[in-house]
């Protein structure tokens, strides 16, 4: 009885370390100037890399039902320096998706980061309130917008979920909370 116990308490070891998170940087380079953002997605996630100047990631929980999306952006120009510039951009880029939620207007808030600033709003999808929950990659109710500076890089994340409560939808959050400059 002691060895089948010593057995699975090994595969289940086995099992929490095979859901490692995945990590991966993202480097955006601009006349010869570098950005770099690393972050660690849940080992469920799938993903891609965007390419060219900046580089991006679309990841997708399991079953597709939360969707982040983080673009980092080229190094130069005139990025936000401060909360308020973050917030600023946030507020601009959010005119867009106001209209068609049920919020009716651009609702920021700071976001907690482990490493930097951070400022976030959520729209409800006034088109998807109500109706139920298809299966696969489409139709979200939500969408979080987060705007993150970390160092001297920035970068704009997009969350589409359906609930808040989701545990993938808490795990997307803490991708975006725990990002972290790279080399």
């Amino acid at each position: 009885m002691l060895r089948l116990a010593l057995v699975l308490l090994s595969v289940a070891g086995f099992a929490a370390e095979g859901a490692k998170p995945q990590e991966v940087t993202l480097t955006s380079t601009l006349r010869g100037r570098s950005s770099h953002l690393v972050l660690e997605l849940p080992a469920s996630f799938n993903w891609t890399l965007s390419k060219g100047v900046a580089q991006g990631i679309k990841a997708y929980s399991a079953d597709q039902r939360v969707c982040l999306q983080i673009s980092l952006l080229p190094p130069g120009g005139n990025p936000p320096r401060t909360a308020e510039d973050l917030e600023a951009r946030l507020r601009e880029s959010g005119e867009n998706f106001a209209p068609d939620s049920v919020e009716g207007k651009v609702i920021t808030h700071p976001f907690k980061m482990t490493n930097g600033i951070a400022f976030a709003a959520t729209y409800t999808d006034k088109s998807e309130v109500g109706k139920p929950v298809p299966k696969g990659p489409e139709h979200y109710k939500l969408l979080t917008s987060v705007f993150v500076r970390v160092g001297e890089s920035v970068a704009v994340c997009t969350l589409l979920s359906d609930s808040k409560d989701q545990p993938d939808h808490v795990a997307a959050l803490k991708v975006i909370e725990t990002l972290r400059e790279g080399k």
